[in-house]
C-alpha cells in the first residue's frame, strides 16, 4: 500500500440507455472510489454507429441520469431549463434584430437609392408591412406581391400538382390543389417557379406605387446572379 493508500472503485450505479430505434445505445456505470470521487463510464453496444448524433444522445442521456440521480452536470448547457433560457434568450435576441431592422428600413425608405439591392430590399418589408395580407381572391393579374423572401409578379392560377410543368419534379410533382404562380423578381430568366396554395398562405401586398415596384423587379432581374455550382448554403 502507498503512502496515501490505494483507491479502490466499485459501481454505485448501473443502467442501460436505448439510443437507436433498435434499441442498441449505451451501458452508463458509475464508480466510486474509497476516496468519495466518483466517475461515469459507459460501454456502447455492438453495432451502435460511432457518429456525431451517437456522442450528442450520450451527452443528452449523462444528463438525464445525473438530473435523476441529483448530480452536478457535466453538460450543464443540456439542462432543460438552461436550454428554454438559451431558446428565450435567441428570441430576445432576435425580436432586438427585428425592431433594429424595421427603423433601419424605414430610414431607407424615406430617400432610398434603387441603385443598391440593400435599399430595394428595405422599400419592399417597409411598403409590405404597411400593406398587409392578401387573400388569394384579392390577386390582380401582372401585380407585384411580398412573398417574404422575393417579391413575385403574379400570372396565372392553376389546378393540378404543384410542380407540374417541372421535368425535374415529375418522380414528386407535389400535392394537388389550386396553385397560384408568381414570376420572381430575384432570377436570372422569366419563370412561375413560386407556387402557393390557399392553405400555406403567406403572400403580402405593397403600399406603393406600381412603377416604382416595376422598376425593381426589373433592376432585381438585371443584377440578379446566379448561384455557382459549387456554392454552399448552410
Amino acid at each position: 500500500m502507498g503512502i496515501f493508500g490505494s483507491k479502490k472503485e466499485r459501481v454505485v450505479f448501473h443502467r442501460h440507455v436505448a439510443m437507436d430505434k433498435d434499441g442498441r445505445g449505451a451501458s452508463f456505470s458509475l464508480l466510486s472510489d474509497s476516496h468519495g470521487n466518483t466517475k461515469w463510464t459507459w460501454r456502447y453496444d455492438s453495432g451502435l454507429a460511432d457518429n456525431l448524433h451517437t456522442y450528442m444522445k450520450t451527452q443528452e442521456a449523462l444528463t438525464a441520469l445525473e438530473i435523476e440521480l441529483g448530480m452536478p452536470l457535466t453538460f450543464p448547457f443540456l439542462h432543460p431549463d438552461a436550454k428554454k433560457e438559451s431558446q428565450e434568450q435567441l428570441k430576445q435576441s432576435e425580436e432586438a434584430e427585428s425592431r433594429s431592422r424595421k427603423l433601419r428600413d424605414k430610414e431607407i425608405a424615406n430617400a432610398p437609392d434603387l441603385s443598391k439591392k440593400a435599399h430595394r430590399d428595405a422599400l419592399l418589408r417597409v411598403w409590405a408591412e404597411k400593406g398587409g395580407d392578401v387573400s388569394p381572391d384579392e390577386l390582380v393579374l401582372g401585380n407585384f406581391y411580398y412573398m417574404g423572401y422575393d417579391m413575385g409578379k403574379y400570372v396565372r392560377t392553376f389546378q393540378g400538382h404543384q410542380w407540374d410543368g417541372f421535368p425535374e419534379f415529375a418522380d414528386d410533382p407535389g400535392e394537388f390543389d389550386t396553385w397560384y404562380v408568381f414570376e420572381n423578381s430575384d432570377s436570372a430568366e422569366v419563370n412561375d417557379g413560386s407556387r402557393w396554395s390557399a392553405t400555406d398562405w403567406d403572400i403580402k401586398k405593397f403600399d406603393g406605387d406600381f412603377a416604382t415596384l416595376e422598376e425593381i423587379f426589373k433592376l432585381n432581374r438585371s443584377q440578379h446572379k446566379p448561384r455557382k455550382q459549387n456554392d454552399r448554403y448552410f
